[in-house]
């Protein structure tokens, strides 16, 4: 069958929906069809932001480091293994001291951070894209479930995607082969802040410079590298004040090693285990935080699209990819872990590449017609945008612990004890002072991962008392399973539950344990 009667088979089937075709493709209409697709990214992070879920375990760390501290402190090490940079911490502050100590004010920086990344992020996609690719990268940024989640969570993520847009987009709009002195003064100012704001900064910035560094590769002489030389010196003068100030203790806290230890990238090396890791971190990194699979397309897609790129505008490359290329090795080095939410500030790039292979796609399947087109498009995008979509439609809750204090609050007698697994403690500290309850007297549980006796242990404490409750949120499962079952395991067997109250990843239980029920022993 010739490409002339594919045509004809999956044609409109009539001059007004053809007419309806023509004006959705057209500059126009997809520039009103990128809006739209901004203005509903926009309500699905409103949404969430305003179905206001209770703080997590690690907001609640951040909470408690910001709450109690004076703007004059910021710059103090965090408590609770806790990084953030100073900036994002000062403009937190100000929001919890302006709104008040709640849920809200703490997540309005993200929030707003998010919205703004939507605003810029097309004409950041426009600089290197068709109206309809922009269209593809604007769709994935405002519907993909991890940049979605991370602009309504009191952490410093979507702070670092905002920054990363900024200076992206002033970068490409630069002309960088003779900088004039406003524009070393506005650079170098915009460096020197930047990593004061978002961390990885650093590494957009090293991109940047990469990318600056391309137009003086034509033998034009040493001196126009002056402007680059004061430019790059004072984003080196800014980092090391930065790295005396807040890096330098972070860096030394060896949890935080530990507890990214499995994060950090491999180099590629010629046997198969060193290849099989860089895949798979790889895959981790298409998974989340971009948010399209591998098994989706997403790699194809991204290899496809930059190689568009690579021939059509070769020079963007080093300015899309370097940053991400210089945190792989960071990360290889043990610098920086390579994961996840730590990653968020390289999805606009990831999604602008992806894009472009998308355009490739369709250049060739449109000559088909309209049907395979949009079939093809649909496919392509379902995966990614329907996670995001359907969790910003409807908000779930995550370790929800206010419902779970405020039940436990109403419901306490003078002679009750409480037990708080460490999982739960810092929400369970939060909510007793948002509910002026800071003075109640409670046990926290300590965290025993590899003896779960340990557990067994601290409920010995309560034998005998007849009303004792157990708080459980954020809690480990580990080869012998979850320790909130091994603990309600060993207490159905000393005593009896009276009643409980469940919310979403959160729970309460109060135990009679006057009397034993029967034998039992953690195993």
């Amino acid at each position: 069958m010739t490409t002339s009667r594919l045509s004809r088979l999956w044609g409109w089937p009539g001059p007004q929906l053809r007419g309806l075709w023509s004006s959705l493709t057209s500059e126009r209409g997809i520039r009103i069809l990128t809006i739209a697709v901004l203005i509903f990214g926009a309500a699905l992070r409103l949404n969430r932001f305003l179905f206001n879920r209770s703080l997590f375990i690690d907001e609640a760390h951040v909470a408690a480091n910001l709450v109690g501290r004076q703007l004059a402190e910021i710059t103090q090490p965090l408590s609770d293994f806790q990084v953030a940079p100073v900036g994002w911490l000062l403009l937190v502050k100000l929001a919890i001291s302006g709104f008040g100590n709640s849920e809200m004010a703490l997540r309005l920086v993200p929030l707003l951070s998010g919205l703004a990344s939507l605003v810029l992020v097309y004409p950041l996609s426009k600089r290197y894209l068709t109206p309809p690719g922009s269209l593809v990268c604007c769709l994935l940024l405002a519907t993909t479930d991890p940049a979605i989640r991370w602009s309504v969570m009191a952490k410093p993520y979507s702070m670092d995607l905002l920054v990363a847009i900024i200076i992206l987009l002033i970068a490409a709009r630069t002309e960088w082969r003779g900088l004039s002195a406003s524009s070393v003064g506005y650079w170098a100012a915009l460096g020197s802040l930047a990593i004061w704001f978002s961390f990885p900064a650093a590494f957009v910035l090293a991109g940047v410079g990469l990318y600056a560094l391309q137009s003086y590769l034509a033998p034009r002489g040493s001196k126009r590298l002056i402007p680059l030389v004061a430019v790059f010196s004072t984003w080196l003068l800014s980092f090391i004040v930065l790295y005396e100030v807040t890096l330098r203790g972070m860096l030394e806290v060896d949890y935080l090693y530990e507890f990214w230890s499995s994060s950090f990238a491999s180099l590629p090396a010629a046997n198969p285990q060193a290849i099989d890791a860089v895949l798979a971190t790889m895959n981790d990194t298409f998974r989340d935080p971009v948010g399209v699979l591998v098994e989706g397309g997403g790699a194809a897609l991204y290899l496809l699209g930059l190689v568009a790129l690579s021939i059509r505008i070769p020079q963007a490359v080093v300015l899309l990819i370097g940053p991400i290329l210089i945190t792989y090795f960071v990360s290889a080095a043990g610098i920086y872990p390579f994961s996840d939410r730590l990653l968020l500030f390289s999805v606009p790039t990831f999604h602008l590449i992806i894009a472009a292979g998308v355009e490739q796609v369709s250049r060739g399947v449109a000559r088909l017609g309209w049907v395979p087109l949009i079939a093809l498009v649909c496919l392509l995008l379902y995966s990614p945008v329907r996670l995001g979509v359907s969790r910003g439609v409807h908000p779930r809750g995550y370790e929800e612990m206010r419902p779970v204090t405020e039940y436990v609050l109403n419901e306490l007698r003078p002679e009750d004890g409480i037990y708080i697994y460490y999982g739960a403690a810092a929400p369970w500290r939060y909510y007793l002072e948002r509910y002026g309850a800071a003075d109640t007297q409670y046990d926290l549980g300590t965290m025993s991962r590899e003896n779960p006796n340990v557990y067994r242990e601290e409920i010995s404490w309560y034998q005998g008392r007849e009303r004792v409750w157990f708080v459980f949120s954020h809690v480990y499962r580990g080869a012998a399973g979850s320790e909130q079952t091994i603990i309600l395991r060993e207490l159905s067997c000393l005593g009896v539950e009276v009643q409980s109250f469940e919310a979403p990843d959160a729970r309460a239980f109060l135990y009679d344990l006057s009397e034993p029920s029967g034998n039992c022993g953690i195993k």
